[in-house]
């Protein structure tokens, strides 16, 4: 409900309203919306920031099994921190190449990963030292 966002603009209600089919008078959403003006209005309810975890699950998500609400999440999440776009291409193409069994573009897929401005991945094979077995 808009009153619990804290709108309380009875023109800019009234407009949204008006989309909606509503064919009364400016007057009677003022009239309406007196009593909710008296009393206190609630605070605004804020979207908390995701966590890294969130944003992980929507980026390698396949596009195909990601609902209407978490592909707007992403596309609000890659508007607000651009940052996400080089690994988000490079989990695309990656998952591109698995999906077509496409093994034999894993090294030229791996140099344009490294090559990239990525921080190296602890846990990835190109990151840790190699050891040789006596």
């Amino acid at each position: 409900m808009r009153r619990q966002e804290g709108c309380t603009d009875s023109g800019r209600l009234l407009r949204e309203i008006r989309r909606r089919g509503y064919r009364g008078t400016s007057r009677g959403v003022r009239h309406g919306l007196e009593p909710l003006r008296s009393a206190e209005a609630p605070t605004p309810r804020r979207s908390e920031a995701p966590t890294v975890r969130q944003v992980t699950g929507r980026l390698t998500r396949h596009p195909d099994n990601r609902s209407p609400g978490q592909q707007l999440r992403l596309t609000h999440v890659m508007t607000r921190c651009p940052e996400p776009a080089d690994p988000r291409r490079h989990i695309a193409s990656f998952a591109t190449m698995m999906k077509n069994l496409d093994g034999h573009r894993l090294p030229r897929w791996t140099k344009a990963a490294e090559g990239s401005d990525l921080p190296p991945c602890a846990t990835s094979p190109a990151a840790s030292p190699r050891t040789s077995t006596p």
